[in-house]
């Protein structure tokens, strides 16, 4: 307890060291932020139906449980279009 005290009173008297580790926080927890998580999603949705290609029409129809539970292309082609069209 009285190193990790000693380490934070190092770091609060250290403003450049301060603003690194800011920097290095904000770069770090940026992955999490839901356009990219939404963006490294698509991408394996467009792997996904890539391996498996079956040419639908894309349509408004939300796919439902009994649509992803049978693995049906068309869901999911059907959800990768809804995804695109909120990125």
């Amino acid at each position: 307890a009285a190193a990790l005290a000693g380490a934070l009173a190092d770091l609060l008297g250290d403003p450049g060291r301060r603003a690194a580790f800011s920097r290095a926080g904000r770069s770090a927890v940026s992955q999490y932020d839901w356009s990219e998580v939404t963006r490294q999603v698509v991408a394996v949705y467009e792997t996904v139906v890539a391996a498996s290609p079956v040419v639908v029409e894309a349509d408004d129809e939300e796919p439902d449980d009994e649509d992803i539970d049978d693995a049906d292309p068309s869901a999911l082609r059907r959800l990768l279009h809804q995804l695109r069209g909120r990125g």
